[in-house]
C-alpha cells in the first residue's frame, strides 16, 4: 500500500488527511482517514474505503484528490515528516 500525508494549519491546530491505496487482494483499495493534531494529542477518525475493480480508476481518483487538496492548500509531507508531527512545529 502506498501513502500520501496531507495536513493543513487551521485556528491552531493542524487538520490531517491520510490516503493509502493500493492492491488488496483481485481489488485496488483507497482508504483516506480524517485526523486532527491538537496540543492535547492526535486524533483520526475511522477509515473510508472504496474498493475498485480497475486500477486506472483508482489512480485516476487518487491524481483528482491530490490536485484538489493542493489546491486548497493542503501541504503534501514526506512519510518521515508525518511521524513526528507535533503541534509545536
Amino acid at each position: 500500500m502506498e501513502e500520501l500525508y496531507f495536513i493543513r494549519r487551521k485556528r491552531g491546530n493542524y487538520k490531517t488527511l491520510r490516503l493509502e491505496f493500493g492492491k488488496v487482494k483481485k481489488k485496488f483499495l483507497l482508504r483516506f482517514i480524517e485526523g486532527e493534531i491538537k496540543p492535547e494529542g492526535k486524533s483520526e477518525s475511522f477509515p473510508h474505503e472504496t474498493f475498485y475493480d480497475d486500477e486506472e480508476e483508482m489512480s485516476k481518483k487518487v491524481l483528482k484528490m491530490r490536485e484538489q487538496l493542493t489546491e486548497e492548500r493542503w501541504m503534501l509531507k514526506t512519510r518521515g515528516q508525518n511521524r513526528n508531527m507535533s503541534i509545536e512545529q
